[in-house]
């Protein structure tokens, strides 16, 4: 904010501001240039609209219908939901037994400079690739299992749990460490005594954020990694059927679970002060 000829000059018309500007203007006219010789056309009559399946009305008609055995269909779907549930938090227990092991020795206090630089820097490329990237990888050795989503789901645990229980484990006050080190304690006496105990909050509320995580990814592995009785490739057969009510009642008990994850997420994270 400058004064200038007795007035407030709130914008600062710097290189950087104009340079901004210039670079805004570019990207829309490259945008609407593009739209331009895409060579789109809306036809005035669409003879996929007249069909039964694609009319919004005729599908909420159809799921009203309750065409369904619910018998048999809330039996598999308990399977489904237990199945997707087990992959999420099976990858999460993993991740966080390996995670929480590396994280103690990334954490600059309790490591050695050289070691915590390795371990983060090996983190911080595996966090770079996608889950699906590495699923795919699994799949070329375990075929088309639920070990190759365990195992590529696993690995991304791994590396987020090192990032967050690396930093957490940083916080915990220096002069407590200290104190033990003077009194003759071991490295095993700092982790069991020290940091456990003052981080348990923060590693029961990372926890819960990634097994959230890991099951909006459960989902999508089910057709992805051809996991058989999971919610995700019990949706893609509803789909597939256009069975509306059976994927309206899918759609709902993910909508559901990932709420409550969500809510208790939140609940934990504020509890433990984690922004």
């Amino acid at each position: 904010m400058k004064i200038k000829n007795g007035k407030i000059q709130i914008k600062n018309y710097d290189l950087q501001y104009w340079v901004l500007q210039g670079v805004i203007l570019f990207l829309g006219i490259i945008t609407i240039y593009s739209f331009t010789k895409l060579g789109l056309t809306v036809e005035k009559h669409n003879p996929i609209f007249d069909s039964h399946y694609y009319r919004v009305g005729q599908m909420f008609e159809s799921f009203l219908r309750f065409n369904i055995n619910f018998k048999k269909y809330f039996s598999t779907m308990i399977t489904s939901f237990l199945s997707t549930f087990g992959l999420a938090f099976l990858s999460t227990i993993l991740g966080l037994l390996i995670g929480g092991i590396l994280a103690l020795f990334s954490a600059r206090n309790l490591s050695n400079k050289w070691l915590s630089d390795i371990i983060r820097g090996s983190s911080a490329a595996v966090r770079a690739v996608p889950t699906f990237l590495i699923v795919l990888l699994c799949i070329s050795i375990y075929g088309m299992t639920g070990t190759s989503a365990v195992i590529g789901m696993t690995f991304h645990s791994t590396v987020f749990f090192v990032k967050v229980l690396g930093e957490t484990f940083e916080e915990v006050e220096e002069g407590t460490l200290e104190g033990i080190k003077a009194s003759g304690g071991s490295w095993l006496n700092l982790i069991h005594a020290v940091v456990i105990p003052s981080s348990i909050n923060k590693i029961v509320a990372w926890s819960a954020f990634r097994l959230e995580i890991n099951f909006g990814v459960a989902v999508i592995m089910g057709p992805f990694a051809a996991v058989k009785n999971s919610l995700g490739s019990d949706l893609k057969k509803a789909v597939s059927t256009y069975n509306f009510t059976e994927i309206f009642f899918t759609i709902g008990v993910i909508f559901i679970t990932m709420y409550v994850l969500q809510y208790l997420a939140d609940r934990l994270k504020r509890k433990a002060k984690i922004d």
